[in-house]
């Protein structure tokens, strides 16, 4: 059980340090000269940028036999669950907020977008899981 946990302190420990890292990437190199006001878009960034990131380090810890293989398994599912979510469902919805947002209609930017692609995720989900993609076998 040490070994797990050592082993989950490690990961959300380099996420921080991956996180710290996409974020001040993209504030300081990619963006340098222009301004985005948009704290969502940084976030998300650092984000997505950390989630790439881990899966490399469990990529090389895979090679190198790093961490308890229990732990490694469990680390891959966590990260591939929620870089799926994040990629699925929250990037087009962030999506959808801002460029329904930048309409005249600010009731159609607040309910609309969020629901469309929510409905969208939905049903993908529902023919992944008529077609046994999802299923456990």
């Amino acid at each position: 059980m040490l070994g797990f946990v050592a082993d989950t302190v490690i990961m959300f420990t380099t996420q921080l340090l991956f996180f710290i890292f996409g974020y001040l990437f993209f504030m300081l190199q990619l963006f340098s000269n222009y301004e985005i006001h948009q704290r969502g878009v940084q976030v998300l960034f650092a984000v997505t940028f950390t989630m790439s990131l881990s899966m490399f380090e469990l990529i090389i810890f895979e090679i190198l036999g790093f961490m308890d293989l229990s732990s490694r398994l469990f680390h891959w599912k966590l990260n591939l669950y929620f870089a799926l979510l994040l990629l699925i469902v929250v990037l087009p919805m962030y999506m959808s907020y801002t460029v329904l947002n930048s309409l005249k209609d600010p009731k159609a930017a607040k309910t609309d977008g969020p629901l469309l692609f929510s409905l969208m995720g939905g049903l993908l989900l529902l023919l992944l899981e008529d077609r046994g993609s999802l299923s456990h076998s």
